[in-house]
């Protein structure tokens, strides 16, 4: 669980910072037009990511209960982010390469949540 909170922290990083730092080239890619208005919430959503992102990497060495705010909070957050994006695809709001991020965060979750449900049966034994 340790290099998998890791590595789910460098990939919400890396996204996170182009949403800050680039927002339009990151968004553009959803076949959006992107002004001002849209590249500032874009950037809102990077700030989030970075926080996630820090989070996930402190939390690496957390066991037990202490782990599972962490778990539960990605585990929900890829769950909605699959319902807009997929919400979003099939109404033809986004670009059909938005199924790939569709298809992280499918992993994401899966991950999240096998790891969520292991560390409670860890806790309840």
């Amino acid at each position: 669980m340790k290099t998998f909170l890791i590595v789910s922290g460098v990939m919400a990083a890396l996204l996170g910072a182009g949403l800050l730092f680039v927002p339009a080239t990151v968004m553009g890619t959803l076949g959006l037009v992107i002004d001002d208005k849209i590249a500032t919430l874009g950037q809102a959503q990077g700030a989030v990511l970075m926080g996630l992102a820090l989070t996930n990497v402190m939390a690496r060495d957390l066991k037990g209960a202490a782990v599972r705010p962490v778990l539960a909070g990605n585990f929900l957050a890829h769950a909605i982010s699959i319902v807009i994006k997929l919400r979003a695809v099939l109404l033809g709001l986004v670009s059909p390469q938005e199924w790939t991020s569709i298809g992280i965060h499918l992993v994401l979750g899966a991950l999240f949540g096998v790891f969520l449900l292991r560390r409670k049966t860890d806790l309840s034994a």
